[in-house]
Parts: C-alpha cells; structure tokens; sequence
C-alpha cells in the first residue's frame, strides 16, 4: 500500500507475529473464518498478478507524497478535521469537531483513469473488511488491530482514496522484480489446488516421500568428520560417454526405432515440459544453442546414461561432507 500505510502495516504485522509465536492465535481471531481471509487474499494476488506484468507506469510520479489540501481562502484555519490516532474510534469524534467552512471550495482532483487501480482497491478493501471479520473484538489488541484497519482505510492521502499515490504505487510494484517474484510465489500459495502442486513425475513424489519419511527416522548422532575413514569411490566403465552429446542423442537407434532424445521426450512427457518451463523456452528447437545445450545433454544423459546418474551420485557426497 504505499509508505504511507507502512506504520500501521508493521503495526498489525508485530501483533500477528506475537500471537503466532506465543501460539495465542485462536484467543484473538476466529481460526473457523480464516478461509474467508484465504479466499479474498487469493481474489487480490490474481489480480495483481494479471496486471502488473502488463503494467507500463509513468515516466513521472503523479503525487507529491504530501497530504492534500484545500485551496487557500480568506477563512482562518480551524484545528480539527482527520488526523492521524492510535485507535480509529476516535476518528468520528475529530471529525466532528469543526466542520468546514460553507464558503470553503472543495479540493478536486484530476480524474486519473486507472482500472488496475480501482480493482484493486476493490479487492484490498474486501481483503481488510475479511480481516476485520475474524478478529474478536472483545480482545483488546484485536480491537487495536481492528482499529488500525479502519484507519488504513479512510486515510484520505493514502492507497484508498489518493489517485495518484495508488497509482504511483503500483507503478513502483511493476518496476520491482522482487515484488514480482514474491507475487508469483504467493500466487502459488493461495491460488492452487493442492492437486494442481503435487509433482506429476512419479519419480519426483517417490523421492519427496522418501526425504519426508527419513525425517521421522531415529537417527544416530553422526561422528564427527575428522574421525571418518578416507572415502573412495571406483566406478568401472569401458569406452562409454559419462554425458551424451548431441550427434548420440539425436541419431536413430536400431534398439528404439527412433532417436534417443524424442524417446525420452516421449517417455518422459512432463518432465520435459517442466525443462522447456524451467529453460524459459517457448521454442524447442533453442534447446541445442550455445546457453542450453549443457543443460539439455545433463537432462537426457541423467535418464538415459546409468554411468551419468552414478557418477552425479557419486559428485553428491561431496556436497553432503
């Protein structure tokens, strides 16, 4: 939302933080609600997510990141209107007492067409509002927190009803790829099925389901390096290519009928797919050029070539000493 908004974000970010290491979570918000929070945060990353990669912001901010105010007038000044509380039940109480003057001309702004703005102000609001309805409001920090929502919400200089500061700030957000990066990760957090995450390749759940259940095994205290014996490894080979380069990988074979490689990119479909995702391939004709023809002969040597798969077996104990 915007530096303007940053104190209160920490704010109700502390407490947040407090009542889930303190594991008092369920005496200050109603845990049974917390699908409702999951469900309008999800509607929010989608919609950023659709946006600002298509967003071209402005060659220059649009706001001056300073309170409005209203053109000056022959009318002294009156204390009173909106400030800034600790608590938001006191903004009904400030903002009664002085009305503005009759003769006073209201501030207008120039009109700022922006749709990516007012969608996600749209689903910011209901994101807060959700927030607010799982909080217990007999709880006295909830009702703080509570508060600072409110609050965040009827700032008249921030996200909510300051055109151009929401719109200098989601032009900051296209510009960032940290913000980017962290978008499409909690896309994927919020947004997807738990069918739509679990690995499709076979070969991927079996080793996820045995590093998972090595976690509850009762293990030994492992010694100490310095008291191991010296570690050796022989693997015997006999005139064999340890990684298949391109001309072995693309000539048929009498065996299969066809090349290596379109064998294995048939017979392993997905992990295919999931290669060319990774590369950032679109065209599979790209995967023999000079930046990803290592990773592509890795790729198929490590499925084709046993002596491939025990030696990068036998590269990992290094790292695991």
């Amino acid at each position: 939302l915007g530096p303007v908004h940053n104190d209160d974000a920490v704010f109700i970010m502390n407490f947040i933080l407090k009542w889930v290491e303190s594991g008092t979570v369920v005496d200050h918000a109603k845990i049974t609600k917390v699908r409702s929070v999951v469900s309008s945060l999800a509607q929010l990353v989608d919609v950023l997510s659709q946006g600002i990669g298509r967003r071209k912001p402005a060659a220059q901010r649009r706001s001056t990141g300073k309170s409005k105010k209203a053109p000056e007038n022959n009318v002294p000044p009156q204390r009173g209107g909106f400030r800034r509380a600790i608590s938001a039940s006191s903004l009904s109480a400030t903002s009664a007492q002085a009305p503005a003057p009759s003769n006073a001309k209201a501030y207008e702004n120039v009109v700022i067409a922006d749709a990516l703005r007012d969608h996600t102000r749209d689903k910011c609001r209901a994101f807060i509002n959700s927030l607010k309805g799982i909080m217990i409001g007999s709880d006295p920090e909830s009702k703080e927190v509570m508060d600072r929502l409110t609050f965040s919400l009827s700032m008249e200089n921030g996200f909510f009803w300051d055109d151009a500061y929401a719109s200098d700030a989601l032009d900051d957000m296209a510009r960032s790829d940290i913000f980017k990066s962290v978008l499409t990760k909690l896309q994927g957090l919020v947004s997807c099925h738990p069918d739509e995450v679990e690995p499709k390749s076979k070969e991927a759940r079996r080793r996820l389901t045995f590093f998972v259940n090595s976690l509850f095994m009762d293990m030994p205290n492992a010694p100490s390096i310095h008291d191991m014996f010296s570690w050796n490894v022989l693997t015997p080979y006999y005139k064999e290519s340890v990684t298949l380069n391109k001309a072995e990988l693309e000539t048929r074979t009498d065996a299969l009928g066809v090349s290596t490689m379109l064998y294995l990119q048939t017979l392993f479909k997905a992990d295919w797919a999931n290669f060319l995702e990774r590369m950032g391939l679109q065209d599979e004709e790209k995967v023999w050029s000079k930046k990803y023809v290592d990773e592509t002969r890795q790729w198929a040597s490590i499925r084709a070539q046993t002596l491939n798969r025990t030696v990068s077996g036998m590269m990992y104990f290094e790292k695991a000493l």
